[in-house]
Protein backbone atom coordinates (compact mmCIF):
# COMPACT_ATOMS: atom_id res chain seq x y z
CA UNK A 1 0.00 0.00 0.00
CA UNK A 2 2.80 2.31 0.21
CA UNK A 3 2.97 3.33 -3.37
CA UNK A 4 -0.93 4.12 -3.20
CA UNK A 5 -0.66 6.27 0.55
CA UNK A 6 2.14 7.52 -1.16
CA UNK A 7 0.32 9.00 -4.03
CA UNK A 8 -2.48 10.46 -2.29
CA UNK A 9 -0.27 12.09 0.73
CA UNK A 10 2.81 13.68 -1.64
CA UNK A 11 0.43 16.11 -2.99
CA UNK A 12 -1.10 16.98 0.48
CA UNK A 13 2.28 17.35 1.92
CA UNK A 14 3.50 19.78 -1.00
CA UNK A 15 0.33 21.83 -0.68
CA UNK A 16 1.39 22.32 3.47
CA UNK A 17 4.66 23.30 2.64
CA UNK A 18 3.86 25.75 -0.15
CA UNK A 19 1.25 27.18 2.27
CA UNK A 20 4.25 26.90 5.01
CA UNK A 21 6.98 28.66 2.92
CA UNK A 22 3.85 31.41 2.12
CA UNK A 23 3.34 32.19 6.02
CA UNK A 24 6.99 31.84 7.53
CA UNK A 25 9.45 31.88 4.69
CA UNK A 26 11.57 29.64 2.59
CA UNK A 27 14.20 27.37 5.18
CA UNK A 28 17.86 27.92 4.73
CA UNK A 29 18.46 24.14 4.44
CA UNK A 30 17.56 21.40 1.91
CA UNK A 31 14.92 18.98 0.94
CA UNK A 32 15.70 15.41 1.09
CA UNK A 33 13.40 13.25 -0.30
CA UNK A 34 12.28 10.64 2.11
CA UNK A 35 12.36 7.02 0.90
CA UNK A 36 10.51 4.44 3.14
CA UNK A 37 12.46 1.20 3.85
CA UNK A 38 11.02 -1.77 3.02
CA UNK A 39 10.01 -3.67 5.74
CA UNK A 40 9.53 -6.99 6.06
CA UNK A 41 6.21 -8.45 8.50
CA UNK A 42 6.23 -11.52 10.19
CA UNK A 43 4.04 -13.50 12.55
CA UNK A 44 4.31 -16.14 14.47
CA UNK A 45 1.41 -18.88 12.98
CA UNK A 46 0.53 -22.61 13.78
CA UNK A 47 -1.48 -24.90 11.44
CA UNK A 48 -3.62 -27.33 12.93
CA UNK A 49 -3.18 -31.07 10.96
CA UNK A 50 -5.54 -33.80 11.42
CA UNK A 51 -3.54 -36.28 13.46
CA UNK A 52 -5.20 -38.93 10.61
CA UNK A 53 -4.34 -37.45 6.89
CA UNK A 54 -1.84 -34.82 8.20
CA UNK A 55 -3.92 -32.61 6.84
CA UNK A 56 -4.40 -28.97 7.74
CA UNK A 57 -8.11 -28.27 9.77
CA UNK A 58 -7.33 -24.77 11.47
CA UNK A 59 -4.83 -21.96 11.20
CA UNK A 60 -4.02 -19.73 14.64
CA UNK A 61 -2.36 -16.11 14.15
CA UNK A 62 -0.74 -15.04 17.16
CA UNK A 63 -0.48 -11.70 18.09
CA UNK A 64 0.91 -11.60 21.60
CA UNK A 65 1.29 -7.86 21.60
CA UNK A 66 -2.29 -6.93 20.40
CA UNK A 67 -4.57 -5.86 23.35
CA UNK A 68 -6.72 -3.87 21.05
CA UNK A 69 -9.05 -4.31 18.20
CA UNK A 70 -7.00 -1.91 16.03
CA UNK A 71 -3.68 -4.17 17.17
CA UNK A 72 -5.34 -7.05 15.83
CA UNK A 73 -6.68 -6.41 12.76
CA UNK A 74 -3.08 -5.35 11.98
CA UNK A 75 -2.44 -9.13 12.23
CA UNK A 76 -5.33 -10.03 10.44
CA UNK A 77 -4.29 -7.92 7.50
CA UNK A 78 -1.04 -9.86 7.82
CA UNK A 79 -2.75 -13.27 8.15
CA UNK A 80 -4.86 -12.81 5.74
CA UNK A 81 -3.46 -13.81 3.05
CA UNK A 82 -2.34 -17.40 4.42
CA UNK A 83 -5.57 -18.24 5.83
CA UNK A 84 -6.97 -17.34 1.91
CA UNK A 85 -4.78 -19.50 0.82
CA UNK A 86 -5.07 -22.60 3.03
CA UNK A 87 -9.10 -22.58 3.07
CA UNK A 88 -9.42 -23.53 6.82
CA UNK A 89 -10.87 -22.09 9.68
CA UNK A 90 -8.96 -19.30 10.75
CA UNK A 91 -8.09 -17.01 13.88
CA UNK A 92 -6.24 -14.30 14.56
CA UNK A 93 -5.13 -14.56 19.02
CA UNK A 94 -4.27 -11.81 21.27
CA UNK A 95 -1.93 -11.01 24.04
CA UNK A 96 -3.14 -13.71 26.61
CA UNK A 97 -4.94 -12.35 30.00
CA UNK A 98 -5.03 -14.60 32.74
CA UNK A 99 -8.67 -14.16 34.55
CA UNK A 100 -10.45 -15.91 37.34
CA UNK A 101 -13.37 -18.34 35.93
CA UNK A 102 -14.71 -20.90 38.78
CA UNK A 103 -12.26 -20.16 41.05
CA UNK A 104 -9.48 -21.03 38.86
CA UNK A 105 -7.00 -18.82 36.64
CA UNK A 106 -7.45 -19.70 32.80
CA UNK A 107 -5.64 -17.96 29.63
CA UNK A 108 -8.20 -15.37 27.75
CA UNK A 109 -7.28 -14.27 24.51
CA UNK A 110 -8.48 -10.96 22.03
CA UNK A 111 -9.84 -13.28 19.22
CA UNK A 112 -10.61 -12.37 15.25
CA UNK A 113 -11.95 -15.12 13.23
CA UNK A 114 -10.40 -14.36 9.65
CA UNK A 115 -11.38 -17.87 7.47
CA UNK A 116 -14.21 -18.10 5.63
CA UNK A 117 -16.21 -15.57 7.28
CA UNK A 118 -15.15 -12.69 9.32
CA UNK A 119 -16.23 -12.54 12.65
CA UNK A 120 -16.04 -9.89 14.96
CA UNK A 121 -13.41 -9.21 17.74
CA UNK A 122 -14.17 -10.75 20.90
CA UNK A 123 -12.59 -12.51 24.26
CA UNK A 124 -12.47 -15.98 24.09
CA UNK A 125 -11.44 -18.66 26.82
CA UNK A 126 -9.05 -20.88 26.07
CA UNK A 127 -10.72 -23.59 26.89
CA UNK A 128 -13.62 -22.10 24.55
CA UNK A 129 -11.05 -22.21 21.55
CA UNK A 130 -10.55 -25.80 22.48
CA UNK A 131 -14.55 -26.27 21.82
CA UNK A 132 -13.93 -24.36 18.10
CA UNK A 133 -10.93 -26.50 17.37
CA UNK A 134 -11.37 -30.28 18.84
CA UNK A 135 -14.53 -30.83 16.63
CA UNK A 136 -12.58 -29.73 13.09
CA UNK A 137 -9.87 -31.77 14.08
CA UNK A 138 -11.99 -34.68 15.56
CA UNK A 139 -14.56 -34.79 12.57
CA UNK A 140 -11.84 -34.16 9.21
CA UNK A 141 -11.26 -37.69 8.72
CA UNK A 142 -14.59 -39.06 10.19
CA UNK A 143 -16.49 -39.86 7.32
CA UNK A 144 -15.20 -42.81 5.15
CA UNK A 145 -14.33 -41.84 1.82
Amino acid sequence: MIPQRKAIFEPIAHAISDQMEAIFGKGKGTVKPYDSPQQRHTFEAECIPCPKCDAMVAFLVYAPEADTAASLEDYARLGFAKAKEFDVPAWVLGKEQDVLVNNQYEGRFLSLKIWPERGLVKYILGTEMDDLLCPLVENHCSKEK
